[in-house]
């Protein structure tokens, strides 16, 4: 799995279990 695959599956788990009006804070832990 190549760094833009993980980064979709990333995508996608969190586009699953988010709720809309969710807050997230994207700035620790996803290496650019």
């Amino acid at each position: 799995m190549d760094k833009n695959q993980v980064r979709e599956t990333i995508a996608r788990r969190a586009a699953i279990e988010l709720k809309d009006g969710d807050v997230v804070n994207l700035g620790i832990g996803l290496p650019t």
